[in-house]
């Protein structure tokens, strides 16, 4: 008579926790603390790139609608040779438009038409943001990838998807804690059910 009570007392009991890993979670292997960094550091990640994504958006917006002209000069020319040929051109630029103004510096790739109709010493426009002159771009220079809505859209949803497996990995093994949890509650309550029964 007690080995059946005990078999009822745990088959009553031992459901819930078979429950909690139905659902997509039943295809996955048992977690372990590695989910649960894998999962912080992929969430952590998205919202790091959310940010700075955001941030680049912002300022090329700021550059498109506030911005001037001023007139810098070439301070060297170079070409690197690697996966083909690229073309480099390092300036420097007045920050206001104002005479006397600090002169700040840069370096960018250059398309080869554009390059080629540089020299050193000679000038160079380049398009400044009035309110934050550090934020620049070289006329000629290829745009920036995040003036593209399009290209910014596409950064959102992979930073998306890198979050949503950061929260799954969270996810899982949370469940895989809670379960564990129960067993060892289920089991020490069954212990003592069946060790007062004797």
């Amino acid at each position: 008579m007690p080995s059946e009570g005990l078999f009822r007392f745990s088959e009553i009991h031992l459901s819930p926790a078979g429950n909690s890993l139905r659902g997509l979670f039943r295809f996955l292997p048992p977690a372990s603390r590695a989910e649960l960094l894998l999962g912080s550091m992929l969430i952590v990640l998205s919202l790091l790139g959310t940010w700075w994504t955001l941030r680049c958006r912002a300022d090329a917006l700021a550059l498109e609608r506030d911005s001037a002209i001023v007139e810098g000069h070439v301070v060297q020319l170079w070409v690197t040779h690697g996966k083909g040929q690229h073309y480099w051109v390092a300036y420097e630029y007045p920050a206001t438009l104002n005479a006397g103004a600090a002169a700040l510096q840069g370096e960018v790739g250059m398309p080869k038409e554009c390059f080629d109709r540089l020299k050193v010493g000679g000038p160079v426009a380049v398009k400044v943001c009035r309110t934050d002159p550090t934020n620049h771009l070289v006329l000629g220079a290829r745009p920036r990838m995040a003036s593209d809505p399009a290209v910014v859209a596409a950064a959102m949803v992979i930073l998306a998807l890198i979050a949503l497996a950061g929260i799954i990995n969270v996810a899982w093994w949370r469940i895989c804690r809670r379960t564990q949890w129960v067993s060892r509650l289920i089991f020490h309550d069954v212990k003592n059910t069946h060790a007062s029964s004797e």
